[in-house]
């Protein structure tokens, strides 16, 4: 671990402060999050290229692989990097971080993890898997690659992955097939520019995460919105504050995709924001430039974790 300055040290303080005096936590967690379990970063394209060689054969970078055309124009290269991904995720170990996290959450009345993520790494670290929205959806449920004229919009546990080519990483031999139609299957994982993700498993999380949301932890009491590895993507869950909304706390995902509803006063949430590269936050929240792993074990002494 970084040596960290005392002003750190006095931000680290105030983080356990503020968590201990929270009635919810609400945990934000992006991909640098898994960075210290041993998954690659692919923020960068030399990080993806040296974890994928074929992407630099092909001179591709990841959000130009990640995405559902791959499906129809190339489908073994696309099922050979789902493999290699879903195998990845499969045999990844949660560091120390997310147990010290998931012991913090139990110690709430009232907690939800809110991730971009489709690694399964909280369900892995024992988390409550009807407390988890995986706003991207997981690599663990596969889907029809053309749920439109499929006879159900419908994702179920992924199956036996193909072989791969160990030299190309194309994936050889039959390619998975959707249980409804018989047509080739897919992740069920929203992709960059993705028309066709399935939602079905997705929508349910999302319900359960608007109950939490509208629980009198949240509502009347004290939240604290822990963020944890967000980067600074368009497609990040990483969180801004809307001004224009005045006094209720107009938090909003810089993807769009997710924003707080109304009526929760500013003045009972606190942001944390952990990330190493980019901690700016808001006057009055919490900045803290270390990775989660650190930020978690320097949290363990003050919260009795």
């Amino acid at each position: 671990a970084t040596q960290v300055s005392r002003s750190v040290q006095k931000d680290i303080q105030r983080a356990a402060a503020a968590i201990q005096a929270a009635d919810a936590v609400l945990v934000v967690a992006g991909a640098g999050l898994g960075i210290d379990s041993g998954l690659p970063d692919y923020r960068g394209t030399n990080g993806f290229w040296n974890d994928y060689p074929p992407a630099r054969k092909l001179g591709v970078k990841y959000s130009e692989l990640a995405t559902p055309k791959w499906y129809e124009d190339d489908p073994a290269l696309a099922w050979g990097f789902a493999a290699h991904l879903s195998n990845l995720y499969a045999n990844i170990v949660p560091h120390e971080g997310f147990h010290l996290l998931r012991r913090m959450c139990d110690a709430k009345q009232a907690s939800f993890i809110f991730t971009s993520n489709v690694d399964g790494e909280f369900q892995k670290a024992g988390f409550d898997h009807e407390r988890i929205y995986e706003a991207h959806g997981t690599v663990f449920l596969w889907q029809c690659i053309d749920p439109k004229t499929c006879r159900k919009k419908d994702s179920w546990p992924a199956g036996d992955l193909p072989e791969v080519e160990p030299d190309s990483f194309r994936a050889t031999g039959p390619l998975p097939t959707c249980k409804h139609c018989g047509r080739m299957a897919r992740l069920n994982v929203s992709l960059f520019g993705d028309l066709k993700f399935v939602e079905k498993a997705t929508k349910i999380q999302r319900h359960r995460f608007l109950q939490f949301l509208k629980s009198k932890e949240v509502a009347r009491g004290r939240l604290v919105i822990l963020e944890l590895g967000c980067g600074v993507s368009e497609h990040s869950l990483r969180l801004e504050l809307d001004s224009s909304r005045g006094e209720t706390t107009a938090w909003r995902c810089v993807s769009g995709e997710w924003k707080m509803p109304g009526g929760i006063a500013a003045e009972n949430v606190t942001l944390i924001r952990v990330n190493p590269a980019e901690c700016t936050v808001p006057e009055g929240h919490i900045g803290i430039p270390v990775g989660a792993l650190q930020f978690m074990r320097m949290l363990k002494n003050p919260l009795h974790l």
